[in-house]
């Protein structure tokens, strides 16, 4: 709702600083939480942006790919230029070879079996490249899958990209069904071989409830139509309010948890610490403990624990210690970045939100559309309490 009613035109950094500034910032956090080499990062020189589906990331990574092809063989030779996938790749990627002008005899759906759980094998497709070589065809695009639609298969990326790399070819990893999965450290290791890759994409909706300078990101240079939504700020502000934890603050509040736990004299609970992981011990072994005592002391633990992370900022600082925030429309620049700082605040139960007077407040530059959503939105946080 904030998004669309902003009416953010992104194309390019000038008409929208915060929505292009934002979405990097965004990226960079998927990036990171994934694990993904720096060099997928905009602080190393990579960068990701959100399209507004796999089809269309996957024609751009594919259009990238054939240009760069061309450039070096000559455009000329466009026909000969061949896509590699596995029988179990989504059907999105086929179309976008279409469209990208990949002969449709060129696209090889390679054959996927039982015996390698449907996961695309690095033999086959060393064969079928050296065949098509044989036939006089350029090999261009590999799309490995993290996840196929139809069974789950994960395709082996290290030993994929290690056949890629001696013919020079674009690897692809279409990561939409359960990419966003390997966030999680169990499943991390599906991802395993990925420094060797060009390009990933990933469905996070899947996992969750100066331009001429060239020192800026111009959006519109990095997906097929010119303008686009303001789709960072929804998955910033998921990020912001579910919040992601290091394993430091993790442990910090952990231990302040136990403390608070403890100092209520309902339970007593002890800590151990695994691999690193500071955990809370909750050790039932005496005979004459009932369901009720156990149901009693989650209740516990549920309250103290939403009363720390209503209480306590757990993104943004280094220290876990409350935030109190007093602004002033006057102090920005423009209204945006004035609604911009309230959306992020009325998210976030622990900052205590002070603003001056509001009849003394100047409004000058505001549209009565934005003075309207100042006005519901202090109301909404009143409500909030």
């Amino acid at each position: 709702m904030l998004s669309t009613g902003f009416n953010v035109v992104g194309f390019n950094w000038v008409a929208s600083p915060a929505a292009t500034e934002l979405e990097m910032i965004v990226m960079d956090w998927l990036g990171e939480m994934l694990e993904l080499p720096k060099s997928f990062l905009f602080s190393g020189n990579g960068g990701g942006v959100l399209q507004g589906t796999t089809c269309e990331a996957v024609l751009c990574t594919l259009v990238a790919a054939r240009d760069q092809m061309l450039s070096r063989i000559g455009r000329e030779n466009l026909v000969k230029l061949v896509v590699y996938v596995s029988d179990q790749t989504h059907s999105a990627l086929q179309k976008a070879a279409q469209i990208a002008g990949i002969h449709p005899k060129n696209i090889k759906a390679i054959k996927t079996s039982k015996s390698t759980s449907f996961a695309l094998s690095p033999s086959s497709l060393r064969a079928q490249i050296c065949a098509d070589i044989e036939a006089g065809l350029v090999p261009l695009f590999l799309c490995a899958t993290v996840g196929t639609t139809s069974t789950t298969a994960v395709d082996p990326l290290g030993s994929l990209c290690d056949v890629a790399k001696d013919y020079g070819m674009w690897v692809h990893v279409d990561a939409a069904y359960a990419g966003s999965a390997c966030i999680c450290p169990e499943f991390r290791h599906f991802m395993d071989g990925v420094e060797g890759v060009n390009s990933i994409s990933l469905n996070a909706h899947k996992w969750n409830k100066a331009t001429d300078s060239k020192q800026v990101v111009d959006y519109k240079d990095w997906q097929i139509t010119l303008s686009r939504r303001f789709r960072a700020l929804k998955l910033w502000i998921l990020g912001s309010t579910v919040g992601i934890l290091s394993e430091e603050r993790s442990n910090e509040l952990n231990r302040k948890l136990l403390e608070s736990i403890n100092m209520s004299g309902h339970v007593y609970m002890t800590h151990t610490v695994v691999e690193g992981v500071y955990a809370i011990r909750f050790a039932v072994g005496a005979t004459l403990v009932e369901e009720r005592h156990i149901i009693m002391a989650w209740k516990v633990v549920q309250e103290h624990a939403n009363v720390i992370l209503n209480t306590y900022k757990v993104m943004g600082n280094d220290s876990l210690t409350p935030c109190s925030l007093f602004v002033s429309p006057k102090s920005f620049s423009s209204s945006i970045d004035f609604l911009l700082l309230l959306s992020f605040v009325l998210m976030k139960p622990w900052i205590e939100l002070s603003f001056s007077p509001f009849n003394s407040l100047s409004l000058e530059g505001l549209s009565s559309i934005e003075v309207l959503f100042i006005q519901s939105s202090l109301l909404m946080k009143s409500c909030l309490g």
